[in-house]
């Protein structure tokens, strides 16, 4: 998905927006009822390479349709992004969080892995049904744009704009560290399995009802953006030491739903503050096709590397450490680590310039 969110951001203008939405919906959905009947594969073998090779095509399709609808919203919502990318998010959230839940009720009901992915293909294919009717393929604006690669070049040599990508995509991997690490703490506190689940659940509709709230709030106030963005940051950070073992059950409740308001603050208000970076603080809807299409493969692409490995971290700092300093050092590490690549690229600008000056 990594890959292919920058060949879909780079080439867009060849494909088009609305095709690439629809067909990869349509793709992915396939991919999704195909892999639901792998169950009846005898062979371990045929299994794992099926399953595998679905899951990786299921990737590309995410990808197209992730990247084209992102760049859509830039080119339709220009000064309402940070609403729509709410709604988005609020939308990413729900789904996550009540998906596993309503496909194990229909692997329980049907007793096998057919039913739940094709309701989850059906549902994909309505929605690529309801895009062909509804998205128009608007006429793609270059005249301000020069090549995609030069874009992705502009974008990446921008200090500030490697410093707000780092960013949100270390709060954003930083969910998925907490998916996969905080099971085992909640059991080492008692918590049942109703219990973690309840937890789990409050953590997806803190995130979703306020990334709604968020995108709203930044879209009508602009000189908040920057203040949600930042409080975001600090408090993704803070909240997980809030994770101290031998703490009480409200405590913990708290946490988990500061940790999901925090990272809602941080995420939504960050790729507006991102289009605005490369603009030189201009108003977004002066960012062209080809520079939208640039920044939604590229966001796309680092959020996808940093749910991959940002996660990995975590679980191996997990088995040594405990919950909350394994979830607060993983965030640590990826803004060290954005910060050490923008002051690398910001001395890389300033000695380009004294050589170009002298």
């Amino acid at each position: 998905m990594a890959i292919f969110s920058l060949i879909f951001g780079k080439y867009q203008r060849i494909f088009g927006g609305k095709r690439l939405i629809v067909f990869g919906q349509i793709a992915f959905a396939i991919t999704q009822i195909t892999f639901g009947s792998i169950g009846y594969i005898d062979a371990p073998w045929a299994v794992v390479t099926v399953g595998v090779s679905l899951r990786a095509l299921s990737g590309v399709f995410q990808a197209a349709f992730n990247v084209a609808g992102l760049t859509i919203v830039c080119r339709e919502f220009p000064d309402f992004v940070s609403i729509v990318f709410g709604l988005f998010e609020a939308a990413y959230g729900a789904g996550a969080y009540v998906g596993p839940y309503l496909g194990g009720f229909l692997y329980d009901w049907s007793g096998n892995t057919l039913v739940p992915m094709a309701v989850s293909g059906g549902a994909t294919l309505l929605s690529s049904t309801l895009g062909f009717i509804i998205l128009r393929e608007s006429p793609y604006n270059v005249k301000q744009s020069k090549s995609g690669n030069s874009d992705f070049s502009r974008i990446l040599s921008d200090p500030r704009a490697i410093l707000i990508i780092g960013a949100a995509v270390t709060v954003a991997g930083s969910l998925f560290v907490c998916d996969a690490t905080i099971t085992l703490y909640l059991e080492d506190e008692g918590f049942s399995a109703t219990g973690v689940g309840q937890l789990l659940f409050l953590i997806g509709v803190a995130y979703t009802v306020v990334a709604a709230i968020a995108g709203f709030i930044v879209s009508r106030r602009k000189c908040l953006r920057r203040f949600v963005f930042l409080s975001g940051l600090v408090g993704s950070f803070a909240f997980p030491l809030m994770f101290i073992p031998g703490q009480t059950n409200g405590w913990i409740y708290g946490g988990a739903f500061g940790y999901a308001m925090s990272g809602a603050l941080a995420f939504i208000p960050s790729f507006d503050e991102l289009m605005c970076a490369v603009n030189r603080d201009e108003s977004t809807a002066e960012v062209d096709d080809s520079m939208s299409s640039s920044l939604s493969g590229l966001w796309n692409s680092a959020v996808s590397l940093s749910d991959f490995i940002l996660p990995l971290i975590g679980s191996a700092m997990e088995t040594r450490l405990p919950f909350y300093i394994s979830l607060s050092a993983s965030i640590l590490i990826g803004y060290g680590t954005t910060v050490m690549m923008a002051m690398l690229m910001f001395l890389y600008r300033s000695v380009t310039r004294l050589k170009v000056s002298s």
